[in-house]
């Protein structure tokens, strides 16, 4: 067991590896609008990570990066307009949509106008502070500066730890050419799910039935609508819709864990992240994944007229919690989760269905796939 300490020192290391990390993962920044057509090549350098490089082409409100980490390579489309963020790799596909200076929590992200000027191959640019901590981190502020010429093309940027310098990303050559749309935006096939039409394995003796339970939050708050979870399970696949007031989750899984689809709201109902990942583990076989260890909590109880017996399905976890209380076929009829961000929440079946259930009902939404719903297209 770890010691309160060594919990703390762990946190704030993985907190710097995150932030410093921010260099490559924040949109492009420019403080000019519009800015011309460009083609760039940048190189990435860090004490962290592997060096990595970046082609970068932009036109219009898009701006498209491919970037390459050893063998490793993916492509990142922004919309400057409509604050959308796709990120496209081995593992899959990332759909963001977000405000520009949505960084999270912690940061002021209200760019500032250093008036240094600098010169990187032969020409001119002002550096701009772009983000800041708003408080130490592991004793230090970290921030994030950008070099901009005057039409608005990033030459350098430089994220700081303090004084110290965590990474950077520096142009080795650019070149303002005409750009056409299509090498900038993404295509529209590029949210295409076409799992349904594959022949996955469908594992013997299934973890649990095919059913069907809807599941209400308890203690939701006067002022939020009510709070319903729904749960279907088709042999190896599983789904799950969660609406928390006008927030909402879905996620879609197979047993394997080679395939995952998740979607999540903003508060407001607004989309605001779509993940589709295939992971094909290096070869591997799509065989079940192994259960979750899960503790005993040896008491029982009677929901919907059926027995269900506590488990806790997180032991050993420090900083959040799932406790269920399992049918002896394995279907959960309550949840208590907890964690540092989300509090804890009850969630109690109401409606239990053992059934066949259909494919079209584990798809998701047919609108959250496509462009027109992410307001790219």
């Amino acid at each position: 067991m770890k010691s309160e300490t060594e919990r703390t020192a762990l946190l704030l290391a993985t907190a710097i590896v995150a932030i410093a990390s921010m260099s490559i993962d924040i949109p492009p920044f420019s403080p000019i609008e519009p800015q011309p057509d460009y083609a760039a090549t940048m190189a990435e350098a860090s004490p962290s990570q592997a060096d990595a490089s970046q082609n970068v082409i932009h036109h219009g409100q898009w701006t498209k990066i491919d970037r390459r980490q050893g063998s490793s390579s993916s492509t990142t489309y922004y919309s400057a307009i409509d604050g959308v963020r796709i990120n496209v790799s081995g593992r899959g596909v990332t759909l963001e949509r977000r405000a520009g200076s949505d960084f999270g929590r912690g940061i002021d992200a209200a760019p500032r106008n250093t008036t240094e000027r600098q010169t990187l191959l032969g020409e001119s640019c002002t550096v701009w502070d772009v983000w800041r901590t708003m408080k130490p981190v592991f004793g230090a502020i970290f921030s994030h500066l950008n070099c901009v010429t005057d039409d608005g093309v990033t030459l350098w940027e430089k994220t700081l730890h303090g004084n110290e310098v965590t990474a950077t990303v520096e142009a080795s050559h650019i070149e303002r050419r005409p750009v056409s749309p299509d090498e900038v935006r993404p295509s529209r096939e590029l949210l295409a799910l076409d799992w349904w039409d594959a022949d996955f394995p469908s594992f013997d003796g299934p973890s649990e039935p095919d059913h069907e339970v809807v599941m209400e939050l308890a203690d939701g708050g006067a002022s939020e609508a009510r709070s319903i979870m729904t749960r279907r399970r088709l042999g190896p696949w599983y789904f799950q819709d969660q609406v928390i007031g006008a927030r909402r989750n879905i996620l879609i899984s197979h047993d394997s864990h080679h395939l995952q689809f998740s979607y999540s709201s903003d508060p407001s109902g607004r989309p605001r992240r779509l993940e589709i990942t295939r992971a094909d583990r290096f070869g591997e076989p799509m065989t079940r994944k192994p259960a979750h260890a899960k503790t005993d909590l040896n008491r029982s109880e009677t929901i919907l007229g059926e027995t269900c017996r506590w488990f806790d399905m997180m032991p050993h976890t420090y900083d959040a919690s799932r406790l269920e209380c399992l049918t002896s076929d394995g279907i959960a009829l309550k949840e208590v989760v907890s964690g540092r961000l989300m509090g804890t929440q009850t969630w109690t079946a109401i409606r239990l269905s053992r059934r066949p259930i259909k494919l079209d009902e584990i798809k998701p939404p047919a609108e959250l796939l496509t462009p027109q719903y992410w307001g790219y297209d």
